[in-house]
């Protein structure tokens, strides 16, 4: 059974994405700046919470990508038909909300 190109795309550059964004992160690449990394009030004002955070945000956003895959490649072989797009996007979505959950916990403790 094919996939559509969009779903095959989709499996790959998404996850990749997320991974390509967690491993500057994660190797405390990123110095404090306004466009990417995690911005809080707590995580601007000490550059020692700023890299502690982020590489926090980095193994999230690994994990995340690993997890959606994993799920995914368990759904390829459920009959979802047509439907497929939205519950992938549902799933992707889910677990990189959950990384911000997670990420959002554990820099109130830093």
């Amino acid at each position: 059974m094919t996939q559509p190109v969009p779903l095959v795309v989709l499996a790959i550059v998404i996850p990749a994405l997320l991974v390509a964004a967690g491993i500057p992160l994660l190797r405390g690449r990123v110095k404090p700046n306004p466009w990417y990394g995690v911005r809080t009030a707590k995580t601007l004002a000490s550059t020692k919470v700023w890299y502690e955070a982020n590489r926090l945000c980095g193994i999230y956003l690994i994990l995340a990508a690993v997890v959606t895959l994993g799920i995914w490649g368990i759904l390829a072989f459920l009959p979802l038909g047509v439907r497929r797009m939205p519950v992938y996007l549902g799933i992707l979505a889910l677990n990189v909300l959950l990384a911000a959950i997670f990420l959002m916990v554990k820099v109130r403790k830093i």
